[in-house]
């Protein structure tokens, strides 16, 4: 099924996505480019956002230093997505396709911030589901680089680790988790 996999690209610029709506194929990669502004594509159960049981949330940054994210669609349905500013008004869907969920080979792939809006220390979980070059990093909302919290090689399984950012100010970041077959980002607050 993956051989026949396509890619599909998605412009997003002018507070829309470009096409708003997509029919594709269990398999098939979304790849959002951007074109002008600083936005996301979200698709968390907030905001209005919604996917079918199974798939995989995600809740990146586009802008002038993630100028893309790919999203593999791994589960037929209906994936109503947005971006987070401007939503309802900046919102996409995905119509899916297929007999049935592909074998997700990174699905003990994951990544999770507790508390998601803290003051001075939040705890970081990931899992990985091979041994991989591993760069956590920590991303403010127009996507510039605050800190690189991993940079090296890390076996397969949960990790774990104790963040404290009291010196980044008050507002909204990302943590993005690269390894070297998938990118996972989470939003979360920083509150005083």
């Amino acid at each position: 099924m993956q051989a026949q996999a396509t890619k599909i690209t998605v412009a997003v610029s002018n507070f829309s996505f470009t096409p708003q709506t997509v029919s594709a194929t269990v398999g098939d990669t979304i790849r959002w480019v951007r074109v002008s502004d600083t936005h996301t594509t979200t698709c968390d159960g907030t905001n209005g956002t919604s996917l079918p049981s199974g798939a995989v949330t995600w809740d990146a940054p586009i802008n002038s230093n993630n100028l893309s994210y790919e999203y593999v669609l791994t589960h037929a349905g209906t994936y109503n997505y947005v971006c987070t500013p401007h939503a309802p008004t900046m919102a996409g869907v995905l119509n899916v396709t297929g007999t049935s969920s592909i074998i997700d080979y990174n699905a003990n792939a994951f990544l999770e911030i507790n508390p998601p809006a803290y003051k001075s220390n939040a705890t970081i979980k990931f899992g990985l589901s091979a041994q991989a070059h591993t760069k956590l990093t920590i991303l403010d909302f127009s996507g510039r680089l605050c800190q690189t919290l991993i940079n090296e090689t890390l076996k397969s399984g949960e990790h774990i680790i104790e963040w404290q950012a009291d010196a980044l100010p008050q507002g909204i970041y990302f943590c993005r988790l690269e390894t070297t077959d998938r990118t996972l980002t989470r939003k979360f607050l920083r509150v005083k």
